[in-house]
């Protein structure tokens, strides 16, 4: 079996090897692509975020694509601190709750719409609706940075033979 990593890792570590190696006339024709792209998974990206978060999207404060991929670079997670546990999917309303003790902003990644349409910052993990749940608008993943890049917290939700599984990796500096 292959040894399954975050796609939201592998994502990050993709963009980070192709901007490394791009020259700036090939990144912003990336740029572009992706820009593109956003606008054709903006409102369903949008529907991801209403799943998820308690406020209204006019008052989330989104990040351009540029500046997504900055944070990804900055945010490399050291793998001898993270902790990385699997949790019952029905455990989920319990984790959030007590993630949402954390206190700063955060930046929020949710599956793979943040390649297109940025990240965006939420001041509070208070904000984190408890009753959400993966499967619905969310399908896999959910990436959570806090500004200061001290915590990271990925949930990667999956499904093998059937049966749904969620990682949790948290990683505090």
């Amino acid at each position: 079996m292959v040894d399954r990593k975050s796609r939201t890792l592998k994502a990050r570590l993709i963009i980070k090897s192709v901007v490394a190696n791009m020259t700036s006339v090939q990144y912003k024709k990336e740029l572009l692509y992706r820009k593109a792209n956003g606008k054709k998974v903006i409102e369903s990206y949008l529907s991801k975020i209403n799943s998820l978060i308690y406020c209204d999207i006019i008052d989330l404060f989104f990040i351009p694509l540029e500046c997504t991929d900055d944070i990804l670079k900055k945010s490399l997670v050291d793998e001898e601190n993270s902790v990385k546990r699997k949790i019952e999917p029905q455990l989920l309303s319990e984790f959030i709750g007590k993630i949402k003790n954390y206190d700063s902003g955060y930046y929020v990644f949710i599956d793979d719409d943040w390649q297109y349409c940025g990240t965006f910052i939420i001041p509070s993990l208070n904000m984190l609706k408890e009753d959400f749940v993966f499967g619905g608008k969310i399908i896999n993943n959910i990436l959570l940075i806090s500004e200061s890049f001290t915590k990271y917290i990925d949930l990667d939700y999956y499904e093998i033979n059937g049966k749904y599984y969620l990682d949790v990796t948290e990683s505090m500096a």
